[in-house]
């Protein structure tokens, strides 16, 4: 015992010696020995932090900031890094300097809570110990790693907390997984860092001492947003992308803040472009903005702006012609940056105007240009759930099969695999397994829209209406502008017989996607359930307008197939309801005709493609009819309906085509066919008073 005692002593004695070391040397020898170990050190560190040797650079950290700190005028000389020229400034530098790169190995190793300890225990001396007005810019990048690690500590801590929860709520209550696990992830999204506030008095104290970088203003934009301080945190990055409009991050949270208050303030967009410095409006990272600003929120929103060449943002009115200008002129502006900056193979750049043109719902474009990216570079994951979901919609099997094969290869743990896995299973109607893998791209990100509104549709699949509820509001909580949310939501009460409801979410979608035939079609039959037919009618009008000029703009000029048939089927039916047979046989006769044309169009295609193959191949001529448009049943009703109002109008040629069209095979078994062989008998007997007993309404 008394060996161990003395042996404890000789070891505190000698760590007092080596703490005493750290104030004076007695030798030039050992000042410059201690100096050459500090520099192999710091040089090392760089070369394994370079090559991502983590752990290593950890452990040469740890004996670097052990080395003690000399005081001599030979050691100033020979540490020469920084311009400072007063000493004591030079000495709490290098101090910071050491400490930075041990932190920066732990920050990497993502030991955040210990990152933050050991740069704290140096910055409290900034602030007495340096004499100077303004930081340097090392010690601005040593605070923001200070204070970011500190950040992503309180983010960790909460992921902790919830997984937590999660674990013990599971164990007690195993029969309700589903709707357990959609309360944890908006839990996830709703619990708040602890240390934001901590963070934001720090970096306030920076703000008011002008002591502030780039990435000081977009960690204290982050903070700020956080804090539900929205309109400060969107000067914050701002004021970051002015100092460098490099700082994509600081770009990508501008947009997102801007998606979240556009709607409540219209000039906002304006007011926020005349913040930017004229050197930045003139940069090409602007194009840049314009352009994903477009992407991001054009094509969820209400209001729309016309993104010009030049250095403007202009609101203007929505409608169609709009649309395709400002989608023109992102176009423009991505191939000026390909062209003239750029080479062809950014795949940054290809990956927008893919995302371009599948908000156009042109999936053919659009999917060229993901498999041009998919060619070039195939473990670039980005957006590349976007492409499944056109392969979803396309019905393409074997390439959405091949595609999650792939993709789970390089990365299972993306949310972007466990979107495009999730896609796979729901093509092939397995919703559970689709259920499972948005629930996993959740559990990674919280906050990833698409894959709350997937795993919406999928609820709604199985006929789980609750958690189909639940997921598409959790999306709407994180982006209320999101229009699939809205419209999801009117599904799904619609679902439920609760139309008053689902009016209200449709409205909603139509707000905010006012320029999509869709919406409107969707919020007049909800009109139609609750028989208000005057609002229904207008609703299915706006539908084809609409519907009508998207076409006009691909080039499908003003021809009578542009219309949409299904929709004015709709309309015939209420005015039908309304009895307003006149109004209802007009849209019937448009309907046949347009369809007729459609028909005609397909064979002449397929005429000039057997004359390209030197085929002799005749086509059979397609009559006048309603085929593939409704089902035989409703065709048959429509035809019934039409032959009796021209039978009533005295109009016998039209009554007997409708009549004949009635005697096609596919109408076998229906009444409809036998009450039409009766009209034309009647027609032959020449007795029209029969009539009376032949309305099938």
């Amino acid at each position: 015992m008394q060996n161990t005692a003395t042996i404890n002593n000789n070891n505190i004695n000698a760590t007092e010696t080596n703490n005493n070391l750290s104030t004076t040397f007695t030798t030039e020898q050992q000042q410059q020995q201690i100096a050459t170990i500090r520099n192999d050190l710091r040089k090392v560190i760089t070369e394994c932090t370079e090559r991502g040797l983590l752990h290593t650079t950890k452990w040469l950290g740890e004996q670097l900031i052990s080395l003690p700190t000399i005081h001599s005028d030979n050691y100033f000389n020979y540490l020469n890094n920084f311009n400072n020229t007063n000493n004591n400034n030079l000495i709490n530098e290098q101090l910071l300097f050491d400490n930075y790169l041990f932190a920066k190995s732990l920050f990497d190793l993502k030991e955040y809570k210990r990152c933050h300890f050991i740069l704290e225990k140096q910055s409290k001396l900034i602030f007495t110990n340096i004499t100077i007005n303004k930081l340097s810019s090392f010690v601005k990048k040593y605070l923001f790693l200070e204070y970011y690690s500190l950040y992503l500590c309180g983010e960790q801590e909460k992921d902790q907390e919830i997984n937590e929860y999660s674990f013990n709520t599971n164990n007690n209550n195993n029969n309700a997984a589903s709707t357990i696990t959609i309360n944890t992830l908006q839990n996830k999204n709703t619990l708040q860092n602890k240390y934001l506030k901590t963070i934001m008095n720090y970096l306030k104290t920076l703000h008011q001492s002008d002591n502030m970088d780039s990435y000081l203003y977009y960690l204290f934009g982050i903070i700020l947003k956080e804090l539900e301080m929205k309109n400060k945190s969107l000067d914050c990055f701002i004021k970051s992308i002015n100092y460098e409009p490099l700082l994509y991050s600081s770009w990508v949270e501008l947009i997102n803040l801007l998606n979240d208050l556009i709607q409540n303030d219209n000039n906002l967009l304006n007011n926020t472009f005349k913040k930017f410095k004229n050197l930045i409006k003139n940069h090409w990272m602007m194009k840049i903005f314009k352009s994903k600003l477009h992407l991001e929120i054009f094509n969820s929103q209400q209001q729309h702006y016309l993104l010009d060449n030049n250095n403007s943002i202009n609101n203007n009115s929505i409608n169609n012609n709009s649309i395709d200008n400002n989608n023109s002129n992102v176009i423009t502006i991505l191939n000026d940056l390909v062209t003239n900056i750029f080479t062809n193979n950014n795949l940054y750049i290809y990956s927008q105007l893919a995302m371009l043109y599948y908000h156009q719902q042109e999936f053919n474009q659009s999917q060229e240009y993901f498999e041009y990216i998919l060619n070039i570079e195939p473990y670039r994951l980005e957006y590349l759930d976007t492409y499944s979901n056109i392969l979803y919609v396309k019905e393409e099997k074997t390439k959405l099969s091949l595609l999650a094969k792939n993709i789970q290869l390089i990365d299972k743990y993306r949310v972007e695999t466990c979107c495009i896995i999730g896609n796979y299973y729901s093509l092939r109607g397995d919703h559970e397994k689709a259920v499972l893998y948005f629930k996993r791209a959740l559990m990674l990100d919280p906050k990833y829209l698409s894959a709350w509104t997937l795993m919406g549709h999928e609820y709604i699949e199985m006929k789980n209406t609750k958690a189909a509820v639940h997921a598409y509001r959790s999306a709407i909580e994180i982006q209320s502008t999101d229009y699939r949310a809205w419209y999801g939501l009117g599904q799904t009460y619609e679902m439920l017989d609760m139309s008053d409801y689902a009016l209200y979410y449709y409205s909603k979608a139509c707000q905010l996607r006012s320029y999509d035939n869709r919406m409107w079609s969707a919020l007049a039959n909800c009109y139609e359930n609750l028989e208000q037919y005057d609002d229904a009618l207008r609703c299915y009008q706006k539908a084809i307008n609409l519907s009508i000029a998207q076409q006009q703009q691909q080039g499908g000029g003003n021809n009578n197939n542009n219309v949409d048939i299904s929709t004015m089927l709709k309309m015939a039916m209420i005015f039908r309801k309304l009895n307003n047979n006149e109004k209802a046989v007009e849209l019937y006769m448009e309907c046949i005709q347009a369809n007729s044309n459609n028909n005609n169009q397909l064979e002449d295609e397929e005429e000039e493609e057997n004359q390209l193959n030197n085929n002799s191949t005749t086509t059979t001529q397609i009559s006048s009819s309603l085929v593939n448009i409704v089902n035989s049943t409703d065709e048959a009703n429509i035809y019934l309906y039409l032959a009796n109002y021209f039978f009533d109008m005295k109009e016998y040629n039209s009554t007997k085509h409708f009549c004949l069209q009635l005697m096609d095979d596919r109408f076998n078994g229906l009444p409809e066919r036998d009450h039409a062989m009766l009209i034309l008998h009647q027609m032959k007997n020449h007795k029209p008073s029969f009539l009376t007993t032949l309305v099938h309404d």
